[in-house]
């Protein structure tokens, strides 16, 4: 038997000289069992600001993260507390920026670090370039938690017009770059050569993305959206102690690049007795290669052959779907629609000893009826069906 319990609480409070948002998650799973196990999660986070002046106002930021966990390996029993404080400054009426400082403790297992934690906000108020309404946003937060350094910066422009009636166009450009250090058990030559119980695994992620959409409005009852995605990942996965002595047992560093384009295309249709329907189309490709880091001083031949298993990991993904749906009034209170979707997806590893090739087919059909009671209580019914090959 598993037993689950969710609890949250929220709060806040806003006016023209202070604002405070307060809230509390917490959740707990119990599998009662011959040697029962539990996982416990808290999470609490604190965000204030108080004016001082139309220029200045001070900001504090407060979190805790406590997990507790005996239902898997790993990491089982881990803890997060941070408290930072800062000045919000508005030199100008469209611009702002927050340089915070603060503390935070982190523990995992036995291993308890400490460190200062710095962090930057910037913001700009919709703004006007060429026609284009423009925003944009950027944080940088960083710990150095000595050995431990952790990172989660990120940046985005948003852009939009409006054209003839029913039409607009929208960019978006988003970067984000993050780094997260871990502990892990660490091998017996690496504990003798460098007297540390734990290896230090470093995972880097970083991420560059470009979305444009474009509606179009033709005449009062259709709309056409087209959207495009081009996306660049970075996956990083390092260690910070190795021991060349055991070259067959070295950790080496792998970097995962992944290059991803997507496209589609979609036709609604609206009218005055809120009938509803829409096609679609989406086509996607995501390109996944795997890259060892080679080190000095290792035997050529043990390293080719480890970056060989790790290009056998390289694959190519497309992926086709299509996309309908229809919904209709049946009388004043009831109303029924459909949808149904229809995907295939090309798996292929360019390397010829990996055999992991594979196609897919994914229909999914759905119904459903809603009736409404009042105001306040409707009714659905919904009936679906799956299929995989």
């Amino acid at each position: 038997n598993t037993y689950l319990w969710n609890l949250r609480a929220d709060y806040a409070q806003h006016n023209d000289e202070f604002s405070a948002d307060f809230h509390d998650r917490y959740g707990s799973s119990f599998i009662r069992r011959d040697q029962n196990s539990r996982r416990d999660e808290h999470t609490v986070w604190l965000n204030a600001s108080q004016r001082l002046s139309p220029l200045f106002s001070v900001d504090v930021e407060a979190s805790s993260f406590i997990l507790s966990d005996n239902q898997s390996l790993g990491v089982s029993n881990a803890a997060l507390h941070s408290g930072l404080v800062g000045l919000s400054v508005r030199p100008l009426s469209h611009f702002s920026f927050t340089p915070l400082v603060g503390f935070r403790f982190d523990r995992q297992q036995d291993e308890k670090d400490q460190g200062w934690n710095y962090k930057l906000l910037s913001e700009t108020d919709t703004l006007d370039f060429g026609g284009y309404e423009t925003q944009g946003s950027m944080r940088l937060n960083v710990s150095n938690l000595s050995p431990r350094y952790f990172r989660n910066n990120a940046a985005q422009v948003f852009m939009q017009k409006s054209f003839i009636e029913g039409s607009l166009d929208s960019l978006r450009i988003k970067w984000s770059n993050n780094r997260w250090d871990f502990y892990v058990p660490a091998d017996s030559f690496v504990q003798k050569e460098y007297s540390v119980p734990s290896n230090i695994r470093s995972r880097v992620d970083e991420n560059i993305g470009v979305s444009n959409s474009i509606l179009y409005g033709i005449g009062k009852k259709l709309s056409a959206v087209v959207q495009t995605l081009i996306e660049s990942r970075t996956i990083g996965n390092a260690y910070r102690y190795k021991s060349l002595s055991q070259p067959t047992a070295i950790p080496y560093n792998i970097t995962v690049q992944e290059q991803r384009l997507e496209g589609g295309v979609d036709i609604n249709y609206h009218n005055s007795d809120n009938l509803n329907g829409s096609v679609g189309v989406r086509l996607g490709e995501r390109d996944e290669r795997h890259v060892l880091e080679k080190i000095d001083g290792v035997d050529k031949i043990i390293q080719e052959n480890r970056s060989q298993q790790e290009q056998r990991l390289d694959n190519i993904a497309r992926r086709t779907s299509f996309r309908g749906s229809l919904a209709m009034p049946l009388s004043t209170s009831d109303r029924v629609s459909l949808e149904s979707s229809a995907g295939i997806l090309r798996y292929d590893t360019p390397d010829s000893t990996n055999n992991d090739d594979r196609d897919e087919l994914l229909i999914n059909l759905a119904a459903r009826e809603t009736h409404r009671w009042s105001e306040d209580l409707e009714m659905n019914i919904v009936a679906e069906a799956t299929l995989n090959h």
